[in-house]
């Protein structure tokens, strides 16, 4: 029988079914006679979970946010292919340092144009860096840089946020951290010494250079105050793509910006859908409607063969047209973190007792489903400082149960205390492991149970800015290659630390010894440094480390430019690369065809007649 035949002889099998059943399928199949249109070959439609809590480089600090802007925006230098540890010049063409490491000299590209039509200056780079420290907004990224600038650990540090302090705002500027020496040259110079700062201005968020008129047309800057029009705009930039629309929980578009100096890009739209849902994302891959999703590790056995995963490490697709690829990471999540400002967090016993009765190795294989490893700390393996030697947390229900007894006797909680853990709307993984700690710790009758609450992005980093959540599971993704970004944010008490103040962790030998590594240019001293940081922490019981994720990549086999990846990039952890790289195919020997009641015979009818089914890329149907 010939491959056209046995596609009749199929399509008509399915059709009597669905006709004796009244329900919807989906078949796919490989037409032998001709190759039908990919749907929107200019555009590129990709699924994800959650939105950007904000578009500004300049306040956003989380992967949905730095994912777009990644696209719209870029900075002095890159991230050199798949390289972590190298870069390259992207708007600054070279760059000098003083020999005592504290001056950066940067020469830029000539004629690049912003996506407002105005040429890059050296003027639009200090504007750009001098607005980050101005804002100084707590909650973002303004610390990465306004903590290392000259002037800057002042500015951040003295009353400067919801009020405009203008005799700071003098103090800084008149300190000239950033100092425009010609058109085409700018100069930075350090408070301190600090190691990563070529590793940082790959990092757009606040490594972000902006143009000046752009954002001056558009309110300013005002020192101390976020700016509403950039927190919902993404235009200012000299990127590849500029955002045209962002409907809240729903889409954001991005259009091709054809001036851009790299070379115009094959995609000419690109739309990001929220969809919190991981099965309706599988349902638009599949059918076409997306040409992408994020998904999750927990998900990742509804498109890949689980067997030949778990057995020998292969993905295999379970249907056909679909790409899939499963990457190392340096992403912490999830990262149980507990607020001390709140009982019963606030005793060792009770944190040592979740310490325990975290089951690990179910959370690797089964929460998982294997696309990970277990976690030491907040240093993933991948870089510097990572502690190969140190040991793994356990999963012991009887140190567990020992340990929380210890904690209501010492009046930590009392009995029938109920306790609401929280995690981010849409991750399916974080919520099956939260399930898994609630089980075990119901089982261990311990006089306390949780409450597993979702939160959507918005609220949950608003919530979690305000020291409001007692106990929830976060990540971190990289903002730029360096243990000190992640030692930084985990166990940096000061002002300069992120997750670290929200929890009210703070000491003083871990704040020291965080110092010195970031001032140290020895690789193997710096090493040593953030060994003793991650132990000290370790014995504070601050954090539990549960662990280190893989970044998986979910596509339809018509789209093209995933190589090289970088672990290092925001829109890595949702799924996707940078979108100038990304082409898709205009035609695909793939048809998907979405058969219903009442459709059937329709299909039937025109391939008995031998006739062309152009409407056979998909019958669409309302119900799924």
């Amino acid at each position: 029988m010939t491959l056209a035949k046995r596609a009749k002889v199929l399509i008509l099998v399915i059709a009597l079914i669905v006709l004796a059943i009244g329900g919807t399928a989906y078949y796919f199949f490989y037409s032998a006679s001709s190759l039908q249109i990919v749907p929107n070959p200019t555009t590129f439609t990709y699924q994800t979970y959650s939105e950007p809590s904000s578009l500004d480089p300049a306040v956003d600090f989380e992967t949905g946010g730095q994912s777009i802007i990644e696209q719209v925006y870029e900075g002095l230098v890159a991230l050199n292919g798949s390289s972590t540890s190298q870069f390259s010049p992207a708007l600054a063409l070279s760059w000098t340092v003083s020999p005592d490491g504290l001056v950066f000299t940067f020469k830029l590209r000539p004629n690049v144009k912003f996506q407002d039509g105005n040429i890059m200056t050296a003027d639009d780079v200090k504007y750009s860096f001098d607005r980050v420290v101005l804002m100084s907004d707590p909650s973002g990224p303004a610390y990465f840089f306004g903590s290392v600038i000259k002037g800057g650990p002042e500015y951040i540090t003295a009353k400067t946020w919801q009020v405009t302090n203008a005799t700071e705002v003098q103090k800084y500027l008149a300190a000239g951290g950033v100092t425009v020496i010609d058109p085409l040259t700018v100069q930075f110079t350090l408070d301190h010494k600090f190691s990563p700062f070529i590793a940082f201005l790959a990092f757009l968020g606040p490594s972000a250079i902006l143009s000046k008129a752009c954002v001056d047309a558009h309110g300013g800057v005002t020192p101390g105050f976020d700016s509403d029009w950039m927190s919902t705009h993404a235009e200012c930039g000299t990127g590849a793509y500029k955002v045209v629309e962002w409907t809240p929980k729903t889409r954001i578009v991005l259009e091709r910006f054809d001036d851009y100096w790299g070379g115009k890009p094959a995609i000419q739209r690109v739309i990001i859908q929220e969809i919190d849902e991981a099965g309706a994302r599988e349902l638009a891959l599949f059918a076409g409607d997306a040409d992408g999703i994020s998904l999750t590790s927990a998900n990742m056995f509804d498109v890949v063969d689980k067997t030949s995963w778990l057995d020998q490490g292969q993905l295999v697709p379970l249907k056909k047209g679909i790409f899939v690829r499963a990457e190392p990471s340096l992403t912490i999540t999830p990262a149980l973190q507990m607020n001390l400002r709140m009982a019963p967090f606030d005793n060792k016993n009770f944190r040592l007792g979740l310490r325990y009765a975290m089951d690990y190795n179910t959370f690797v294989k089964v929460v998982s489903n294997g696309f990970a490893i277990q976690a030491k700390g907040g240093i993933p393996k991948g870089l510097l400082g990572y502690d190969e030697s140190g040991p793994l947390a356990t999963f012991n229900t009887t140190i567990a149960k020992n340990y929380f007894l210890a904690a209501k006797s010492e009046g930590a909680y009392k009995d029938g205390t109920v306790i609401q853990v929280y995690f981010g709307a849409g991750r399916t993984d974080r919520q099956a492991g939260l399930l898994l700690l609630k089980d075990t710790i119901a089982s261990l009758d311990v006089g306390f149970q949780f409450d597993v609450q979702p939160l959507d992005n918005p609220t949950f980093l608003a919530k979690m800015t305000a020291h409001q959540l007692p106990i929830y599971f976060v990540g971190w993704a990289p903002d730029y290659a360096d243990p000190h970004d992640f030692a930084e944010a985990f166990y940096d008490g000061r002002i300069s630390g992120y997750h670290a103040p929200r929890v009210g962790y703070n000491n003083s030998e871990v704040n020291q010894l965080i110092d010195q590594a970031v001032a140290e240019p020895d690789p193997g001293k710096r090493a040593a440094f953030y060994v003793q940081i991650q132990h000290l922490v370790a014995d504070d019981a601050v954090y539990v480390w549960i662990v280190q994720q893989m970044y998986t990549f979910v596509w339809r086999d018509w789209v093209h430019g995933y190589d090289p990846y970088n672990s290092a990039l925001g829109s890595s952890e949702r799924g996707f690369v940078p979108l100038k790289r990304i082409t898709k195919d205009e035609k695909t020997s793939q048809v998907a065809v979405s058969i219903q009641a009442g459709l059937p015979l329709m299909i039937i009818m025109a391939l008995e007649s031998g006739q062309q089914l152009p409407t056979l890329n998909r019958f669409r149907s309302a119900r799924l």
